[in-house]
């Protein structure tokens, strides 16, 4: 009798586990929370606005059995993604598999296995993602602040910040892309960082730029590698007008953000410590009016149902490159 394996939820990384558990001749359960597979990709989560789009190519982010549709772009959008995984669930036979609506409480251990809400099972996948609390930074005032704080998992489309000053805290990369957005139709944006990270492109010389990652690549030397990347990056940062001092271990994919920063639409400010009633204030001590503040500082993983010290804890990182630090790696076009 085939072994089976509870596996707690069914988004990218559930479905995946599931196909390759039936390949391996076991017997999967998926328990998915909702109605639907997709998880972060569904607009119902809260984690994926609209303009989302994946940070690696589609080549690099398709299942090695099913790849993304050629009329795609090279960097496909939340709907698009929704989409290929919808249709993964399908083709895989993964779907059948799965009870839609069955959040899951309690995961113990039993002799020789599991049990997921009573039920036994031989082994547990747990697949429930990253992205489970967000995590937002003590600002001093905020109590006292007239506008509005909202974290980037709340924040939907520009349409309600037009003609507002708004501060978005965190240059990750859900904090870039909202702050380009915004730009559009705000009346002013500031983006506020602990550090500023790199930006890397998402094209280069007219493919994807993480297609340089090949295997012939890799046969090259560290130092070659790392003087070819830093040469890439410096010359996006040249072409507008920019100067990239060092290259951080923080990158955010896309450059659009330094687009604005060079127009001048985006103004980039030291780490946002605080409020007033009417503004924002930065590490720096300086200050600016704002209507509205975006706090893209990431998320906390929470495994509720497993049992203590299941898995290992570890200290929880905010995942953006936000509010504490003035410090950055690049120079504005004016002191470039």
């Amino acid at each position: 009798m085939a072994k089976r394996v509870a596996v707690i939820g069914a988004g990218a990384a559930g479905l995946a586990s599931a196909r390759w558990l039936v390949d391996a001749g076991l017997e999967p359960v998926v328990f998915e929370r909702t109605a639907a597979v997709g998880g972060l990709w569904r607009p119902d989560t809260g984690l994926a606005y609209p303009s989302l789009r994946t940070n690696t190519s589609k080549q690099k982010t398709a299942f090695s059995d099913l790849p993304f549709e050629d009329a795609l772009p090279d960097h496909p959008f939340r709907d698009d993604v929704l989409a290929y995984l919808e249709r993964y669930a399908d083709v895989t036979g993964v779907r059948s598999r799965i009870r839609f609506e069955q959040a899951v409480t309690a995961v113990r251990p039993a002799a020789g296995g599991w049990t997921v809400d009573g039920e036994r099972f031989d082994a547990v996948v747990v697949a429930t993602g990253l992205f489970t609390r967000p995590v937002e930074p003590a600002l001093d005032g905020r109590d006292r602040f007239r506008g509005t704080v909202l974290h980037s998992r709340d924040y939907g489309d520009p349409a309600p910040f037009t003609g507002k000053n708004v501060v978005v805290a965190g240059a990750g990369s859900s904090g870039a892309d909202i702050a380009v957005e915004l730009a559009a139709v705000a009346r002013s944006v500031s983006i506020a960082v602990r550090e500023a990270p790199t930006f890397a492109p998402r094209q280069h010389r007219g493919r994807p730029y993480d297609h340089r990652a090949t295997r012939l690549a890799r046969m090259l030397p560290l130092r070659v590698r790392w003087w070819r990347a830093r040469r890439i990056l410096a010359d996006e940062y040249r072409r507008r007008g920019m100067r990239l001092e060092r290259v951080s271990l923080n990158t955010t994919p896309g450059t659009d953000l330094l687009d604005e920063l060079a127009r001048g639409r985006i103004a980039m400010r030291p780490a946002l410590v605080g409020l007033d009633a009417d503004g924002a204030l930065f590490a720096d001590g300086s200050r600016v009016d704002t209507d509205a503040v975006v706090l893209a500082t990431g998320y906390r993983a929470e495994f509720p149902f497993l049992p203590a010290g299941v898995p290992e804890t570890r200290p929880a990182r905010s995942g953006c490159t936000a509010w504490c630090s003035p410090r950055g790696s690049w120079r504005s076009p004016s002191s470039a």
